[in-house]
């Protein structure tokens, strides 16, 4: 990796001084990330710290995981700046349209879940300690992540909730917790997880077929795989989760009834990390946001994590 400079700013999109006209993608609170036609390539650009040294983290593991894996993934460089500015990233455009749950049909569900699943054994079979040592936060790491989601979260609840409803909320927080226990291991076998299934993450064919990419890697974590299933069911619905799970199992993955209770386990932590994903560090979420998670919250009982 090139040597880093503290005191030098952070990329701004002027600073690229591209040829032609980039189309944003994505404009979050951690990364613009932007698209550049004229050279088929995409962008990145940190927008703090904490973002850039994530993204260096997966510079470092992304390609010794794409390898290991069918669907193709971004292999991010650094990208020459002309400017002082550091940090900036780029990788080969990967074609694909986003994975839209109205996508899934009779005649695509099974091929669409088979090649899902097969991408999730492959990911979940690379060596742990292996990826922790190329960078990958490890279950002790993400367990501490958690434990300050849980405190930032409540605090942000509190004034909504009133006293009987946040009391039940710390409740569930420290039952999951206890169950990942002071390791964050738990009772089960850590794995790579990419921990962000989202749509737009997951790219497919023409047809929508099958599975042809997968982005969105910056919650890469040695953790509990069932978290992935969890996002799946989350995302896509029960009814596809099942196709995959099936999918899964016969693709060699290991799912038995303590698996599906985790994956019901981590049901009930994914709104808090979508809610985590809308902040910069040491800024709080928006109102908008507070109130989203608020009412996701509210739509139904916090599933028991024990």
């Amino acid at each position: 990796m090139p040597a880093r400079h503290d005191d030098s700013p952070l990329p701004t999109l002027d600073a690229l001084s591209l040829t032609g006209e980039p189309l944003v993608l994505r404009d979050g609170p951690d990364a613009l990330v932007v698209h550049d036609p004229a050279a088929g390539r995409v962008l990145h650009l940190p927008k703090h710290d904490a973002a850039l040294a994530a993204h260096e983290r997966r510079v470092q593991i992304l390609p010794y995981l794409r390898g290991h894996l069918s669907a193709a993934i971004p292999q991010p460089q650094p990208h020459s700046l002309p400017s002082a500015s550091r940090g900036a990233f780029e990788s080969h455009w990967l074609p694909g349209s986003a994975f839209a749950p109205a996508l899934i049909s009779e005649r695509s569900e099974a091929r669409l879940a088979k090649t899902l699943a097969q991408f999730l054994v492959e990911l979940h079979a690379y060596p742990a300690q292996r990826a922790q040592a190329l960078g990958a936060i490890g279950p002790r790491d993400w367990r501490v992540m958690l434990d300050g989601l849980r405190r930032r979260s409540t605090t942000a609840l509190r004034p909504q909730l009133g006293i009987t409803r946040a009391a039940r909320l710390r409740r569930w927080w420290q039952a999951f917790l206890d169950a990942m226990g002071t390791d964050g291991a738990g009772d089960f076998q850590p794995a790579p997880t990419h921990g962000n299934l989202a749509p737009e993450h997951l790219l497919v064919d023409d047809e929508a077929r099958g599975l042809e990419a997968v982005l969105g890697w910056n919650r890469l974590a040695v953790t509990d795989p069932a978290l992935d299933l969890a996002a799946v069911s989350e995302q896509y619905g029960a009814n596809f989760a099942w196709l995959v799970t099936e999918a899964y199992q016969q693709a060699g993955g290991v799912i038995d009834v303590a698996f599906l209770n985790r994956a019901r386990r981590h049901a009930g932590i994914l709104p808090f990390l979508d809610w985590d994903r809308s902040r910069a560090p040491g800024q709080p979420a928006s109102p908008p946001e507070t109130a989203r998670l608020l009412e996701r919250l509210l739509a139904g009982p916090i599933s028991d994590p024990r």
